[in-house]
């Protein structure tokens, strides 16, 4: 009766529509394939014009062998790389593909938006294996989202119903796929249950302690050190597997709101301070990656400087004190703008074209490849 009655209040009250998420029998969840329309969204609060492919991806078909003479990029991620809150020409992946044309105009280029809502990196390296690779990606871009792939990754810290892995007792990577009962049941929600869809926003919105603020603590009970051991597993595993099929492997590390704006970080250090008394530091989640992307000679961009400099740039470092127009990220604290978006389609051009990349774009474009390692 109470669920009944919560369901046509949300209907009558709410701006909540079906999210773009269907199962997929290989890799859990992809977007709704063949989608064309407008979706209301709650985050930017307006309707956004979103296209899928037949795959169940943002952007267009494209043919898994790429015709000759096209360089073909792949960017793999969750939901800051699906950036359903925006529009499809505002996404990172459509304006890293525009920067690469004007760049290089003699090259055909593709760059194929792979990222999937709530997706974690364990779940990213499963799509890589049965879908991506079957494109041909001449460079995999990792986008590893610093706020909740983490803890994501870790069957302790995160009770989603996606794909994950552990670590069996040789340290080698075991997949577990959530039940198809549940699997099933949460897809019915999905598409039928208003209630459903809006109580999993509202509480994905709540900024509360908890597995949120684990990566940045710097005193890990040991939880989080086998989270940290399995992420770092999971990384390694994804460059080697790209590798071995002869493309280019890229870390992105994506910076949360917290790390940029100076309110949304006090607001965070209060509640962990009052509730935890937890060691936290902004400053600890890329550190760790990159020690992780070093050990494995992995190349890793982070963002984070850059996006503080872009925050000085444009409304300063205070998001309650920011034009919403001039926010990287929804709120201070939610996914990137359009501007947030231009600004990370920015660094990594920059860093293939200008930067520790040179080497790796060179590659790409078909030149002698050289050692990459690092952002510089």
């Amino acid at each position: 009766m109470l669920a009944g009655i919560a369901e046509v209040a949300t209907r009558l009250l709410a701006d909540v529509e079906v999210p773009l998420l269907a199962p997929h029998p290989r890799v859990g969840l992809t977007l709704l394939p063949n989608h064309r329309g407008a979706v209301y969204n709650q985050e930017s609060e307006r309707y956004v014009p979103i296209t899928t492919n037949g795959l169940g991806f943002r952007g267009r078909d494209l043919p898994p062998i790429p015709a000759a003479g096209v360089r073909r990029i792949a960017v793999i991620g969750d939901s800051f790389i699906a950036a359903l809150a925006c529009e499809d020409e505002e996404t990172l992946v459509v304006q890293l593909e525009r920067r690469l044309r004007d760049s290089h105009p003699d090259v055909r280029w593709e760059v194929m938006n792979f990222g999937v809502s709530a997706s974690s990196t364990a779940q990213e390296l499963v799509l890589y294996r049965e879908v991506v690779a079957d494109y041909a990606p001449d460079l995999v871009i990792v986008a590893f989202f610093v706020g909740n792939d983490f803890q994501d990754n870790s069957e302790v810290l995160s009770n989603s119903q996606r794909i994950q892995m552990r670590l069996d007792a040789s340290g080698a990577l075991v997949e577990r796929s959530p039940s198809s009962e549940r699997k099933r049941l949460n897809a019915w929600l999905n598409r039928n249950s208003r209630f459903y869809v809006w109580q999993k926003e509202a509480t994905r919105g709540l900024r509360i302690s908890g597995p949120a603020a684990q990566v940045y603590r710097t005193d890990p009970d040991p939880v989080l050190t086998e989270a940290w051991q399995l992420t770092a597993r999971i990384i390694e595993a994804f460059a080697q597997d790209v590798r071995r099929d002869g493309s280019e492997f890229l870390l992105v590390l994506l910076p949360t709101g917290e790390q940029i704006y100076d309110d949304m970080w006090e607001e965070r250090a209060v509640l962990e301070e009052d509730v935890a008394g937890a060691a936290i530091d902004r400053n600890h989640p890329d550190r760790k990656l990159r020690e992780i992307a070093d050990g494995a000679s992995i190349p890793v961009l982070a963002m984070t400087e850059a996006f503080r400099t872009a925050a000085d740039q444009a409304g300063g470092r205070r998001a309650t004190e920011t034009a919403s127009s001039d926010l990287l990220h929804f709120h201070g604290y939610g996914h990137f703008t359009p501007r947030g978006n231009a600004v990370a389609a920015r660094l990594i051009h920059a860093w293939l074209t200008e930067g520790p990349g040179r080497g790796m774009m060179g590659a790409v474009l078909g030149d002698r490849p050289e050692e990459v390692t690092g952002d510089g």
